[in-house]
């Protein structure tokens, strides 16, 4: 479960380019090649590259490290006008980069860290096999594939769409 997070245009643009459909009904229909598989998964990859954002719900969650929600938007964009409900409109996008770019992923895990270890209901957890180093490092990626796609939906004057 998660948020996924498309910038449409992008999208059908490099799937039509790269043949996604073609390649993925070639493996459909070769009784599983493995050859067809990888070009598949290959062109579904390359795609998704700079139009598609995942979320997942747990405790990779960049929106819920810095305290924003999926949920939330996609009420208000239900009971917004029509024309607004197909995506996460321009001037929510810039909220969104506004709130991701007001603070680095380091401080926000730091200060999820030290709220976990004062008590606090934890917004992250450190697994066994993790170093805070590492989570920084995930986070700090994450973080900047998401601020490029709100810029390049900014800049497209594009809502992002997204399945909650």
């Amino acid at each position: 479960m998660g948020a996924d997070i498309t910038l449409e245009s992008l999208w059908d643009k490099k799937a039509k380019e790269l043949e996604l459909d073609k390649k993925r009904d070639e493996y459909l229909a070769s009784s599983n090649d493995e050859e067809k598989r990888k070009a598949w998964i290959e062109a579904d990859d390359k795609v998704r590259e700079g139009c598609y954002f995942r979320d997942s719900y747990n405790q990779s969650n960049l929106a819920w490290l810095y305290k924003l929600s999926y949920w939330q938007e996609a009420q208000m964009m239900e009971s917004a006008d029509d024309d607004e409900r197909s995506g996460l409109p321009i001037e929510r996008a810039k909220v969104w980069l506004e709130t991701l770019k007001a603070k680095d992923a380091r401080t926000v895990v730091e200060e999820a860290l030290t709220n976990a270890k004062c008590g606090d209901k934890p917004d992250l957890a450190l697994t066994t096999s993790e170093t805070a180093e590492q989570v920084i490092e995930f986070f700090d990626k994450k973080r900047t594939a998401f601020i490029a796609l709100l810029e390049k939906s900014i800049e497209l004057n594009e809502p992002l769409s997204w399945s909650v």
